[in-house]
């Protein structure tokens, strides 16, 4: 009788250089941000139930805000402004408001050029409040424009390692903007800038 003998597998060992435990690194902390947006997604969805409304200064936490992101933006060469009429007071969940602010004015500077310009403004128009974030940066194509508040999507401009998130961001900014019955919308030219438009109601905020 012949000896039957059966192939093993052969494993690729990878050796751990500084290049390879640097991509672990990254995909790791990917992973990581992508499961705190599911979560936050997650309890979103629920936001009109759990909104903790306080009365607030609008005009005055704005202010606060600018000024946190101004060492930010001088760090890269970019400059940030505000245009802020006073004394705007809302009811609105402010840590939420936060998140939302936050969250547009790291895109842009993230996606800023150098000596870039970034303009914050508050203003009253009819019954509403509007509050624009207005950058020269990298802009968004036509063709990505309907798409970045959808879970997950990154437009062209984002996918790049260094400043790609997960496609996360813009999904919470719109679902804690409509759970406050607002709207957001959006203009942009690939390679000028991008203008976010947050829309809310003066009574019932």
């Amino acid at each position: 009788t012949g000896v039957q003998t059966c192939a093993l597998p052969i494993y690729k060992v990878w050796q751990p250089t500084e290049d390879m435990l640097t991509s672990f690194y990254e995909e790791i902390q990917r992973l990581i941000k992508l499961v705190e947006g599911l979560s936050n997604i997650a309890k979103l969805e629920q936001a009109d139930l759990t909104l903790n409304k306080s009365k607030f200064d609008l005009s005055l936490e704005l202010e606060k805000i600018t000024t946190s992101f101004k060492p930010q933006y001088k760090n890269i060469g970019s400059k940030i402004h505000s245009n802020l009429i006073p004394d705007v007071e809302v009811l609105m969940d402010k840590d939420k408001l936060k998140q939302v602010m936050y969250n547009l004015l790291s895109n842009s500077l993230k996606y800023s050029k150098i000596n870039g310009d970034v303009l914050l403004t508050l203003k009253s128009e009819n019954d509403s409040i509007v509050i624009e974030v207005k950058d020269n940066g990298i802009g968004i194509s036509e063709k990505d424009l309907p798409f970045i508040f959808e879970r997950f999507y990154r437009s062209d401009e984002s996918r790049d390692k260094n400043t790609g998130g997960t496609g996360i961001g813009l999904t919470i900014v719109k679902t804690i903007v409509e759970a406050h019955k607002g709207s957001i919308n959006v203009t942009s030219t690939l390679g000028k800038g991008s203008t976010f438009f947050i829309t809310f109601p003066k009574r019932g905020n």
